[in-house]
């Protein structure tokens, strides 16, 4: 029986990870080769590694068609969903801008006082106590 080339191999890879939908570790299961050969081939042949990401392109396109036929059924979930990813320019979307700022803009200076460090155990002790009451009396007081 003729043993395969390497190209064999890869093109052997290709269609396997197709079918086992871009997962990875599955397709390198079923080749019987090791994460490190694949990033190997991906490294050294710049053909594979543009078949591996036509592969998971296809995946997204296809999986983003399923993603239009629920919309086109009325899917909630889904409409937010693309609105989400493609609509942000129009404000739809899960990321909320936060901007503090002081008087015309102008960045917020914000001066603490920390305690002195406390210099023995017992000093760190009564510290905490002290931390610990003030925190009893605000939370009594709501």
């Amino acid at each position: 029986m003729n043993e395969l080339t390497v190209q064999d191999k890869k093109d052997l890879f290709i269609i396997l990870l197709e079918a086992n939908q871009g997962h990875v570790a599955n397709t390198c299961k079923a080749m019987n080769i090791s994460r490190a050969c694949y990033y190997l081939w991906r490294a050294e042949d710049e053909d594979f590694k543009g078949m591996c990401h036509d592969v998971k392109e296809g995946l997204i396109d296809h999986v983003e068609g399923k993603l239009m036929d629920l919309i086109n059924v009325l899917d909630f979930q889904a409409i937010k969903t693309y609105l989400a990813a493609y609509a942000k320019n129009r404000g739809y979307g899960t990321a909320v801008d936060v901007n503090v700022g002081g008087q015309e803009g102008n960045p917020l200076t914000v001066v603490g006082v920390l305690p002195p460090e406390p210099e023995s155990l017992e000093d760190w002790e009564k510290q905490v106590g002290e931390a610990r009451t003030q925190r009893l009396l605000e939370e009594g007081k709501k």
